[in-house]
């Protein structure tokens, strides 16, 4: 049997680098011309369509009494120790934050039951190598998938990963996006949900998340409108409030 392969740690991405930013232009033309013609989002809209009832959105409960934290990252997967620090502090159970020196001041937060990673998951393009060796093994070792057993004794469920793709994500038409985020797989510590590359959520006391998925040209489809509008209109009650995930800042 051959022995697998190491995952080496990946060095920051050489942005100025002549060979890198002839690569990244190459990937940007490429993706364009595909996504233009052949939008993945569409296409997922239509695989669900032989889905009697598709749900729409993931309810968070049992927050009613208690509060609920979640955690928001984005820009990941580059070099690996700026990638693995941030994993590593996110996935701490505590975190005391506030006044350097003077511990009576600093606040005390906690991992959140729900991450959120906002776009651009891995750089410097979309690609199953990089997406292992850049995003999931520093994540991994920080936060690991649990084994059978773990799953068996745990007392709590799992915290939960949404995640929404920036431009970098659909250099590959969104191919390892939807497979790391949209299959109900764990993606290291956190269960994930979703099943097309935007989402919502409705969390606890008349709050809802929405992240959505803008492609290359900063729009958005007609299915991804359809999908909120019905969500606004059918489910959100007067007062409720929307915190909105967006990969562009249109």
């Amino acid at each position: 049997m051959a022995e697998k392969q190491r995952i080496q740690r990946q060095p920051m991405v050489g942005w100025y680098d002549p060979g890198q930013l002839i690569r990244t232009g190459w990937e940007v033309i490429v993706s364009a011309m595909f996504g233009k013609h052949a939008d993945k989002r569409i296409i997922q809209a239509i695989s669900e369509t032989g889905n009697a009832k598709p749900r729409l959105f993931h309810e968070v409960t049992g927050f009613d009494d208690k509060e609920f934290w979640f955690d928001y990252v984005s820009d990941v997967g580059d070099g690996f120790d700026p990638t693995y620090t941030v994993a590593y502090r996110i996935t701490r159970p505590n975190l005391r934050v506030g006044t350097r020196g003077k511990r009576s001041e600093a606040e005390l937060t906690k991992r959140g039951s729900l991450i959120v990673f906002g776009g651009d998951e891995v750089y410097p393009a979309a690609d199953p190598k990089e997406y292992e060796s850049r995003l999931k093994y520093p994540y991994n070792l920080a936060f690991p998938a649990p084994t059978r057993a773990q799953k068996a004794k745990a007392t709590e469920a799992a915290p939960l990963a949404f995640a929404i793709p920036g431009n970098h994500d659909w250099y590959d038409s969104l191919a390892g996006f939807m497979n790391l985020f949209c299959r109900g797989k764990y993606f290291c510590g956190w269960q994930t949900q979703q099943t097309r590359s935007y989402f919502a959520v409705k969390l606890p006391r008349g709050w809802w998340l929405f992240g959505t998925d803008m492609q290359l040209s900063s729009t958005l489809d007609d299915p991804q409108m359809n999908f909120f509008e019905k969500i606004v209109r059918e489910h959100m009650l007067p007062g409720d409030r929307i915190i909105l995930c967006n990969a562009e800042p249109h």
